[in-house]
């Protein structure tokens, strides 16, 4: 395999001496050491971050300590793709949570000028959350060596390697600087195409009360959430720019929705309001999407390739629904609206009674 970037190494010091640990550093060359432990501090003093910065420097490596990348105390929604829930919600806020994704690129833009070593406590890197930020680099170009006591390993990616995309580093940074003032308000998301390229328009949700939202977004307060699909995917598929993590049901918000199903459909067909006519049609439309394909299916490019996987063509016409087109054009895809609530009301009526 063709790596683009040197090696990135980690090590759990666990089982090594100060002075093995030196030498092994030393023996891969390694030039900064990060920290990616949430609290550094260690019963052995050597490994406690105010000295180990000091005998690190005292041999001419930089320490640095980049403590949102930590696993211990996380909490948050679940990855799914872990048994162990702590690494199973780390690996969601790896990919989800803008202070842990900036420091992931920081680490990225690091690696590429600098032979790094990542330390924690864990020798074996299976068993520690390093071998997470291990799959991010992985994915980034950069071969990882996992340093231990017998020699190193290569790093095999996890079953969580490729459950979530990167969002993109420039828009999550933008929207942590121009929103981070209004954390004490309440947790702040950013969500939408935006997070994959797929929309112009930026979309963030304060989840408070407030004032002074920035000019330049799609953004909007709320007082709280709701258990429906519309803040499932803001709190589960969108970026926590600040505050604590919301958690809501992916069931009971799907629940929720089959039970719109009927009043949507009304709607669609009775309303004379191209606002009302639209955003029925795409809430049945994103309904079944999460029906068919589960709870990524948050942005309208992903709802479109799920239905187009099933044989449903998503009409271009609900795409925007501020701006929507007449009602008379809306209802021209009457065919495809009945196609996906007769698949909503298949699925309501398969569910268990009591669910």
């Amino acid at each position: 395999m063709y790596w683009q970037y040197m090696a990135v190494y980690t090590i759990g010091y666990s089982g090594f001496s100060p002075e093995e640990f030196l030498h092994t550093l030393a023996k891969f060359g390694v030039e900064a050491v990060v920290d990616v432990r949430r609290y550094p501090r260690s019963k052995t003093a050597f490994y406690t971050a105010s000295v180990l910065r000091e005998e690190l420097g005292r041999v001419g490596v930089e320490y640095l300590w980049f403590g949102e990348l930590g696993a211990l105390g996380v909490r948050g929604p679940r990855a799914g793709c872990v048994d162990s829930a702590t690494f199973d919600m780390y690996v969601w806020r790896l990919y989800h949570y803008a202070p842990a994704i900036l420091q992931l690129d920081e680490l990225a833009r690091l690696s590429e000028r600098r032979v790094v070593a990542l330390v924690c406590r864990e020798e074996d890197w299976r068993s520690c959350h390093r071998q997470f930020i291990a799959d991010y680099l992985a994915r980034r170009g950069f071969p990882v060596l996992h340093i231990r006591r017998r020699g190193t390993e290569g790093h095999v990616k996890t079953k969580c390697a490729e459950v979530f995309d990167p969002p993109p580093v420039d828009v999550v940074r933008r929207v942590y600087e121009d929103f981070r003032h209004l954390c004490s308000a309440g947790p702040v998301y950013l969500f939408g195409g935006a997070l994959e390229g797929s929309a112009a328009d930026v979309d963030v949700v304060v989840y408070g009360l407030g004032e002074g939202l920035p000019r330049g977004y799609d953004a909007q307060f709320i007082p709280a959430p709701r258990e429906d699909l519309f803040h499932f995917h803001v709190t589960y598929n969108g970026v926590l720019i600040c505050g604590k993590p919301i958690k809501i049901s992916f069931e009971r918000s799907l629940a929720n929705e089959l039970g719109e199903t009927e009043e949507r459909v009304r709607a669609f067909l009775h309303s004379g309001d191209p606002v009302l006519v639209c955003k029925a049609a795409k809430q049945l439309a994103f309904a079944v999407a999460a029906v068919l394909c589960g709870p990524r299916t948050s942005t309208w490019r992903r709802v479109k390739q799920c239905l187009e996987g099933h044989g449903l063509e998503l009409p271009q016409a609900f795409k925007n629904c501020l701006t929507p087109p007449p009602p008379e054009v809306l209802k021209l895809h009457r065919s495809f609206v009945e196609k996906i609530a007769e698949v909503l009301r298949g699925f309501r009526a398969s569910e268990p009674r009591g669910r």
